[in-house]
């Protein structure tokens, strides 16, 4: 795959080599428990996400809902809060998720994170990320983290940068 033209222009990046096996999706109509299924096989590669400890909760097109177990000894800074990169890394990985559901490799470009309160260890950050706009070249996203009472803790914006398109999830389903 690494020497065939994406429809963005460049060259389209290797198929996922975070994977252990190859996955198909060889006749099968993309419906989101296919596109959650094969979003987890990819970050399931992805060793930094498996250290903290995102979970993919949830994934339809051009949405997505992670989860974040906060464990005091992984995600706490020196005061026993939780670290704002932390959540910084939910939000991105959550936006990363929804992009990817839309059929595009991306990278970050940028992100604007407001925060507006902290979490606790032992509670669970919940974030849910949606496309706002999928061009070409361009993926926006927003991206919204919850506590277990369900407050609002982070409200981020995000711009994506595509790379290339997947073979495993389609650009439209």
């Amino acid at each position: 795959m690494a020497d065939v033209q994406d429809k963005a222009g460049g060259k389209a990046p290797d198929e996922y080599p975070c994977l252990t096996e190859p996955i198909s999706n060889e006749g099968v109509n993309m419906t989101d428990e296919k596109a959650l299924e094969i979003l987890r096989q990819i970050f399931a590669g992805n060793r930094f996400t498996q250290y903290v400890g995102i979970i993919i909760d949830e994934v339809s097109y051009g949405k997505a809902k992670l989860s974040l177990p906060i464990d005091a000894g992984i995600h706490a800074n020196l005061t026993g809060h939780v670290h704002g990169g932390a959540l910084y890394t939910l939000a991105n990985t959550a936006a990363g998720v929804a992009a990817m559901s839309t059929g595009r490799f991306i990278v970050t470009q940028s992100m604007t994170v407001n925060y507006s309160r902290n979490i606790v260890p032992g509670d669970t950050a919940t974030c849910y990320a949606r496309v706002t706009h999928a061009g070409r070249r361009m993926v926006d996203l927003t991206a919204d983290i919850y506590d277990g009472q369900g407050r609002l803790m982070v409200n981020a914006v995000i711009a994506m940068f595509v790379t290339g398109y997947s073979s495993l999830i389609p650009a439209k389903w």
